[in-house]
């Protein structure tokens, strides 16, 4: 048992920040467009307002509000185990 608990907090530990800024690169537009075609960020080929981007956004969306709840719940119950 404690060898589930220790590689199950370091998992939440170690990809909590990753997965939660994964989810929200697809908010992050860029604005600095001379062309007034702004595209992410991290992607330039998926141009933002699209229907793609909308698809995508409301996908991560809806992944931050299920995993943000979870992993905060999940960490505590482990963290005296």
């Amino acid at each position: 048992m404690f060898f589930f608990t220790f590689i199950y907090k370091l998992m939440i530990l170690s990809f909590f920040n990753i997965v939660s800024q994964t989810f929200l690169d697809t908010f992050n537009c860029n604005w600095t467009a001379t062309a007034y075609v702004y595209t992410l960020v991290d992607d330039s080929s998926i141009e933002c307002f699209s229907d793609y981007h909308t698809k995508i956004a409301l996908a991560s969306l809806l992944c931050i509000i299920a995993y943000y709840p979870l992993s905060s719940y999940a960490m505590p119950n482990f963290q005296f185990a």
